[in-house]
Parts: C-alpha cells; sequence; structure tokens
C-alpha cells in the first residue's frame, strides 16, 4: 500500500534536521506520542549526510485489535533514516525503513524537507507491506493512516521542540 503524508514546519531545513538527531529530541517525541525510546544512534555528522538509528517500544494497547495477535505485549519499532547531505537549495533528503520487531511489516519509503520561506515542508512517501498470510493487505490499510497521523505528531513535535529549546 503506497502512501503520501505532507506537514509544514515553522522552522528552517537544517534546524529541524540537527532536532532530528538530537536524542532528547526523540525522547520528547517518543513520550509525546506513548512510547518508550529504546536505543537511538546517529552515524556521521549532521551538517553533512548522516544515518539516525531509533528504536521504540510501544505497548500493546495503541494497537489495533486486529494486528495485537500478532505482537503479544509490546511492539520494538526500529526507523533508519539515511540522510543526504544539503542539496544546492538547502533542501535534505532521507531514505527511510522502518521494522515493527518480529511482525512482517515493513514501511520503506523517502522523507522530504523542502524549504517554504521561514520553514519547511516535510513529505513522506512511501510503501507498507505486510507478510502476514491473509491478512498482510488489511493490516497494511490500517497501517497508513496511522502513518500518516505520525507525520504530522513529527512535525508538530519538532516544531514545539525547537520553540521551546
Amino acid at each position: 500500500m503506497s502512501l503520501t503524508a505532507t506537514a509544514t514546519i515553522d522552522a528552517p531545513v537544517e534546524t529541524v534536521v540537527r532536532a532530528f538527531a538530537d536524542r532528547e529530541f526523540a525522547q520528547y517525541s517518543g513520550d509525546a506520542a506513548g512510547g518508550s525510546l529504546e536505543d537511538f544512534r546517529v552515524d556521521g555528522d549532521p551538517a553533512g549526510a548522516f544515518t539516525i538509528t531509533i528504536s521504540r517500544a510501544v505497548d500493546d494497547a495503541r494497537i489495533p485489535d486486529m494486528a495485537r495477535a500478532f505482537i503479544g505485549g509490546r511492539l520494538l519499532l526500529t526507523q533508519e533514516e539515511h540522510w543526504s547531505a544539503p542539496a544546492g537549495e538547502g533542501g535534505r533528503t532521507s531514505d527511510v525503513v522502518i521494522s515493527f520487531g518480529s511482525v512482517p511489516l515493513k514501511v520503506t519509503g523517502t522523507e522530504q524537507l523542502t524549504p517554504t520561506g521561514d520553514g519547511c515542508t516535510l513529505t513522506v512517501t512511501g510503501d507498507v507491506t505486510s507478510g502476514i498470510p491473509f491478512l498482510g493487505g488489511r493490516i497494511a490499510q490500517m497501517a497508513e493512516p496511522v502513518i500518516a497521523k505520525a507525520v504530522q505528531h513529527q512535525a508538530d513535535a519538532v516544531a514545539r521542540w525547537i520553540r521551546e529549546h
């Protein structure tokens, strides 16, 4: 199932990228979404190309009923973001892969931060795939609006974080 989600952030691209690469922001964002930060790593310098790896645990109470049978208590999400160096116009792109522990569900896509005057636009495009027999398509379809909400949550959280710090 393909997905596209867009959100506006009232901060410049590089300020947003620095926040994304900050462990304290990852903790803040995860807490606000009801998850717990399990691991956070940045490989490389965020001024250029770099990679962020984030692992968060989510209680199964936040998971749709149909998917709970495959989870068993809590779900560990691991998100890898491979960020490009700044482009000539100041934008940044990240190839993203999100895995869901032992659940055969995966999100692959691209995050694009595009300058817009004093702020930027975050656009996420990608695909949700699930290998669960008979239910995989329905679970992937259910995941799409959840991911769109997560993109808006991330945009709102980073804007708040930047204002507060």
